[in-house]
């Protein structure tokens, strides 16, 4: 659906569908990893507790201030470093390392917040150089490629209320 939507958003705006060929590396990279954080974090909600796993996730403007100092050149402001650092510890309360494999959903949580930061980086990076529904064409086209093939593997048909469901699920992210 934001696929579609996007295309159209695109065409009505004239912006270039597969953005520049100088930003399409970068436009491919945001979309690589927007769709693994996405991966991981529905692998992570669907073997441990939600709270806990929205809180992992929750912990990507972390690493998004951390990428945005070491990318994109921005200042790290005094303050920010003992909120990093309580930002750290409070991820291992809630993972409570045990080291043996239940901790793997922890750990596809966590690395689900990295990509969602590295993605979000590039999209700050992105912002100058192309227009949003360039940007959001280009997630949802890759993001589709990239599904498609697992999809059909586990395909089971919707009932009519899950194709509602999905279908303003695909209009509201489109809109956000």
């Amino acid at each position: 659906i934001s696929l579609i939507i996007a295309f159209f958003i695109c065409k009505k705006n004239g912006s270039r569908i597969l953005g520049t060929s100088t930003n399409r590396p970068f436009l491919f990279y945001r979309s690589i990893l927007g769709s693994a954080g996405m991966v991981l974090y529905f692998f992570a909600i669907s073997k441990m507790f939600l709270a806990d796993s929205t809180i992992i996730n929750k912990t990507s403007p972390f690493f998004l201030t951390i990428f945005a100092v070491l990318f994109l050149k921005e200042k790290l402001h005094k303050i920010q470093i003992p909120a990093l650092i309580i930002v750290l510890i409070a991820v291992f309360l809630v993972v409570k390392p045990q080291f043996n494999l239940s901790m793997i959903p922890a750990t596809a949580a966590f690395f689900s917040s990295i990509c969602a930061a590295a993605a979000y980086t590039f999209v700050r990076f992105l912002g100058k150089r192309e227009k949003p529904e360039t940007i959001i064409f280009f997630f949802s086209l890759t993001n589709t490629i990239l599904m498609i093939i697992p999809m059909l593997l586990r395909f089971t048909m919707p009932n009519s209320q899950q194709i509602v469901l999905l279908f303003f699920t695909g209009i509201f992210a489109a809109i956000g």
